[in-house]
């Protein structure tokens, strides 16, 4: 049985609708203030791996949904999972669900158009079949606060199609983990970005 989630659930659980919401909203306001100007939705799919603090590599994947909202600023929403073996063949399983401000900024080159971009997340954390240390005795999964801070740069292919050079991040959790309680991670990622504009 799922333990007791942590104060940012509700929160976690809304972290994909808010930013559909608030970019629906800026780019209706940005339509009837400008016609040209209609605001922009990306989606990025991109291969994750995250190093702890100890010497092994986590891998998996993560989506992530950003609206740029007026002069490079708006929201992003990010899913994380990642996976692997410690230890005695002990599987590690989490998935991170954040969301928060964003900043996107377009770089000077003469070539191909480059974004940049950083971002400042928060929302849960659920690590699962593994064992989590509890006062009750191991439990296989455990549920807390989890924040994700980071930037990115993407190449534009063409107008909608784009390619996520590099991600990096750092994802900190608070996994019950019979010493102080606290995970880093470095995470780092590449993929696609699909854009609406």
């Amino acid at each position: 049985m799922l333990n007791q989630p942590c104060a940012f659930t509700k929160l976690a659980k809304l972290s994909l609708c808010l930013p559909v919401l608030l970019a629906g909203q800026a780019a209706w306001a940005q339509t009837q203030a400008d016609p040209k100007h209609t605001g922009e939705l990306s989606f990025a799919v991109t291969y994750t791996a995250a190093l702890p603090t100890t010497t092994f590599w986590l891998q998996g994947g993560s989506a992530e949904l950003a609206a740029s909202l007026k002069h490079g600023f708006g929201v992003a929403a990010n899913i994380t999972g990642i996976h692997s073996h410690i230890g005695n063949d002990i599987p590690v399983s989490i998935v991170a669900v954040t969301f928060g401000p964003s900043l996107q900024w377009k770089a000077p080159t003469k070539g191909r158009p480059v974004m940049l971009f950083g971002h400042g997340l928060i929302g849960e954390a659920n690590q699962f079949y593994g064992l989590n240390p509890q006062p009750n005795g191991p439990s296989p999964s455990s549920n807390c606060l989890a924040i994700n801070l980071g930037g990115a740069a993407d190449l534009a292919i063409t107008p909608h199609i784009g390619l996520r050079l590099v991600e990096a991040s750092w994802l900190r959790t608070q996994f019950p983990n019979a010493a102080d309680n606290r995970q880093n991670y470095l995470t780092l990622s590449a993929g696609m970005v699909f854009h609406t504009h």
